[in-house]
């Protein structure tokens, strides 16, 4: 699943840069991406992107490791059972594949992967939303009735 504007090009396997300025960058998107469409009140589809976000850091991590001996010791490190992190580390599978299985999701917990610098987007919708209640917000909803279809350019309009 693909969501739009969510950091595809972000958390691309391809992008070989470090994972805090990857980090950094999906945390100015997330924030941007919450700004705009964070004025929806739907929370149903926000879980479903937040575990998609957080398989998509385990599989760029998964492929940075590349080595069988590599991710075995930061597995081993992160507190996975040896019984579990080996046979994954010798997987062929798909870095996408591994990025669901036990041994990733023991090891790169939620818990590690916000400690690492990745945003919630659970988080920052349920801190949004109030804000946006409240009128909190530096951009408040405008009263004009053209605001919403046209942007309000037809009122301006000879």
């Amino acid at each position: 699943m693909v969501y739009p504007g969510m950091g595809v090009n972000l958390s691309g396997r391809s992008w070989f840069v470090s994972m805090e300025y990857r980090m950094m960058k999906i945390a100015q998107n997330l924030r941007g991406w919450m700004g705009y469409y964070g004025i929806s009140e739907y929370y149903r589809p926000i879980p479903e992107i937040d575990s998609w976000l957080r398989r998509r850091m385990r599989m760029c991590y998964w492929k940075q490791w590349r080595y069988v001996r590599t991710r075995i010791r930061n597995l081993l490190q992160m507190g996975t059972h040896r019984n579990v992190a080996l046979p994954m580390s010798f997987s062929r599978k798909v870095t996408w594949m591994c990025a669901r299985t036990l041994a990733t999701q023991t090891g790169m917990t939620i818990q590690w992967l916000k400690d690492q610098g990745l945003l919630s987007v659970k988080e920052l919708w349920v801190n949004f939303i109030p804000q946006l209640r409240s009128g909190n917000l530096s951009e408040t909803r405008s009263t004009d009735p053209h605001a919403a279809c046209c942007g309000g350019w037809c009122r301006a309009r000879p």
